[in-house]
């Protein structure tokens, strides 16, 4: 049963917003929803609304306010988003859907998510719906973007969901495109969240691979060799690749021995979302008493 069902005479104080009648149940403006379950709060401590949410694309490609091609890509993306952050036992309850599509820009009003019950031992309580809660959790990582946190964003950014994260931008990169979330949650509160030009400069640069080059020692056993200039150690339970071998050093290597090399060893690594590269380059065989640095 609806809030509204359930206290009729608090619902009859307050009207709902007609630039969103038919999208939510419950009242629009936040300042409403607010006040609203304030006073069902009087009667049912635990009470929620639903949850809601509308998405506004903007830029070139949305003036005309056609659900399109880049729309329902980045679309795609957002949902990835919020899968990835969800159990795959939990993704069925963390689906959006949206009920209609506003004119001007492309604006998505996404389909009203009712509160859950969680039960705890003989108290049953109403919590925020997965949704709402994953879709938090994306804004978190929106927001960091936006101010160009990299220390928040690195907190906000599981591996998934960086990498989800990087597959938006790019999206909103052809398009184009600033995407904002306005979220209406079951607390009554609103959360606006924003990822413009500047946030998606911000993501690009969060995203990229940063090169560190050093000069070390590694050592193992010879494991194949190739006369293209490449080899492969190993060292314990690793197996490392050196390249640009010369061939008169690569054939005069014997199998089963162990070997020192120095390489120049460029480590390429997103800050989130992606493995290490590593490329060791061949320099020379080092002496055997040539000490091996510590990583």
């Amino acid at each position: 049963m609806s809030l509204r069902d359930r206290f009729p005479e608090i619902a009859a104080r307050y009207s709902r917003d007609p630039e969103l009648d038919g999208v939510d149940g419950e009242p629009a403006s936040s300042y409403l929803r607010a006040s609203f379950l304030e006073g069902v709060r009087r009667f049912s401590p635990d009470a929620r609304l639903d949850a809601f949410a509308n998405i506004h694309l903007s830029g070139p490609s949305f003036d005309n306010g056609i659900f399109e091609r880049n729309a329902a890509d980045i679309f795609v993306r957002l949902q990835n988003e919020i899968d990835s952050i969800t159990d795959e036992s939990d993704r069925a309850g963390v689906q959006i859907g949206f009920r209609r599509i506003g004119k001007g820009s492309v604006v998505m009003h996404l389909d009203p998510v009712p509160p859950e019950m969680a039960s705890d031992d003989q108290l049953p309580m109403s919590t925020p719906p997965q949704l709402e809660s994953a879709l938090v959790r994306v804004l978190d990582l929106h927001d960091a973007f936006e101010s160009g946190d990299d220390a928040l964003a690195i907190t906000r950014a599981t591996s998934e969901l960086a990498t989800r994260a990087r597959q938006l931008v790019e999206s909103l990169d052809v398009a184009d495109a600033r995407l904002e979330v306005d979220l209406s949650r079951s607390d009554g509160t609103r959360r606006k969240s924003s990822l413009t030009d500047v946030g998606r400069a911000n993501a690009r640069r969060f995203f990229e691979r940063t090169p560190t080059i050093e000069d070390t020692v590694v050592s193992g056993y010879l494991r194949t060799a190739s006369t293209t200039g490449h080899i492969e150690l190993v060292s314990g339970r690793q197996i490392l690749e050196i390249v640009d071998v010369p061939a008169e050093i690569a054939k005069s290597l014997q199998w089963d021995r162990i070997y020192r090399i120095r390489v120049r060893r460029t480590t390429s690594a997103a800050k989130a979302g992606s493995r290490p590269k590593v490329e060791n380059q061949y320099i020379s065989i080092a002496q055997h008493d040539e000490p091996i640095p510590f990583d």
